[in-house]
């Protein structure tokens, strides 16, 4: 058995991912999550399920083929997800969604009642490792101080990820990943850890937001009737690029009875979308909102 210089995984085989299995992982992939990956993309696949047959320790990529198709290919298929699954995220990304958010859209949700009849909810649908939630709470959190006896609030993440969703709970990333906080807020919101020798400095959302949010495993495509929260704000931003029509569909009528009537959906600037469905309008740049039908 050859091993890589570490010697701690096995060297992944030379042979290449065959067209033919990388076919087959994409359909699965997109049947268990709706993710839609090009399997022409056969570099993007080889790295990202290479990294799984490490861990593993498998060397061959027909050996993977036959867990996924073995009696242990279900629970396989969520860690294939989670691979495939692309988590491009950071603090204060498209930031005029967030200058809206701070100018215009919390004081109409505050006039509805949100915030005080209710908490108002922002919900980050496909939180990654938390960065769009963070930075949305430090909004809220800012305009909140401004009103006489504040405002009550809360944050939602959710994700196909396990993995990814622990680091978004932790709320620790490094120098790099805190890039795009304004340095009045970072210094508000945002602890430095104090390293031992050798380590790298890190950062840490304070816990009077991380009081605020609450992380639940999610499918979009396929939501759990458990999950019912009424958000007055869903940022699903970059997020459709990765399904196919029907598996859009599906995720926005998914998404809509989620959200409280009069709440609004934020999209991706590159998301504009061009056939809406029943019940939202459109009220600004990549920004919906829930009417009553």
């Amino acid at each position: 058995m050859s091993y890589n210089k570490n010697n701690i995984y096995p060297a992944v085989s030379a042979n290449n991912l065959s067209q033919a299995l990388a076919t087959h992982i994409v359909n699965l992939v997109r049947t268990g999550s709706g993710i839609s990956v090009d399997p022409a993309n056969r570099g993007f696949l080889e790295l990202r399920v290479s990294r799984r047959l490490r861990e593993l320790q498998i060397q061959e990529f027909s050996d993977y083929q036959s867990l996924l198709q073995g009696p242990d290919g279900q629970a396989e298929l969520q860690n294939l997800v989670e691979m495939l699954a692309t988590h491009t995220t950071s603090f204060f990304r498209e930031k005029n969604h967030f200058d809206w958010l701070a100018t215009e859209g919390l004081g109409a949700m505050l006039k509805s009642g949100a915030g005080r009849e209710w908490n108002l909810t922002i919900w980050s649908a496909a939180c990654s490792i938390g960065s769009e939630l963070w930075s949305a709470g430090m909004v809220v959190d800012q305009y909140a101080q401004t009103l006489r006896g504040g405002m009550r609030w809360q944050m939602i993440g959710t994700d196909i990820s396990r993995r990814i969703l622990k680091v978004a709970r932790n709320a620790t990333f490094t120098d790099a990943e805190i890039q795009g906080i304004e340095p009045k807020l970072h210094e508000k919101y945002v602890m430095k850890s104090k390293p031992n020798d050798g380590e790298n400095t890190l950062f840490r959302i304070v816990p009077e937001l991380r009081q605020k949010a609450e992380f639940f495993l999610l499918n979009l495509t396929r939501p759990s009737p458990k999950f019912a929260p009424l958000a007055d704000v869903v940022f699903l931003r970059n997020v459709l690029i990765y399904f196919g029509a029907d598996d859009r569909r599906a995720v926005l009528a998914g998404i809509i009875p989620r959200m409280r009537s009069g709440g609004f959906l934020l999209t991706g600037h590159s998301e504009h979308l061009s056939d809406l469905p029943r019940g939202l309008v459109q009220v600004g740049s990549s920004i919906y909102q829930k009417v009553a039908v």
